[in-house]
């Protein structure tokens, strides 16, 4: 029985964590639709927030991909800084 939570509690973490990768891609996808459809705010929020995301899951490559989307955002708001 020891055994069986061990395993029933492995795989809920895994099925988290494939949820969180889904919701982060889903969130950058977002992100870059907003960022094509010229709504910098909302594509500001959803990369940030897809940035966060994968930075909690240690996905570098991906962070990196949603803070670039962030900041080109910014860019096209004309928000320098």
């Amino acid at each position: 029985m020891k055994e069986m939570k061990r395993v029933c509690a492995i795989l809920c973490m895994a099925g988290a964590l494939a949820w969180a990768a889904d919701t982060a891609k889903s969130t950058l996808e977002a992100a870059l639709a907003a960022l094509a459809g010229g709504d910098y705010p909302r594509a500001i929020e959803q990369a940030e927030q897809a940035a966060a995301t994968y930075h909690a899951q240690h996905d570098l490559p991906n962070e990196a991909l949603a803070a670039n989307v962030a900041g080109s955002a910014y860019l096209h708001r004309g928000d320098y800084d």
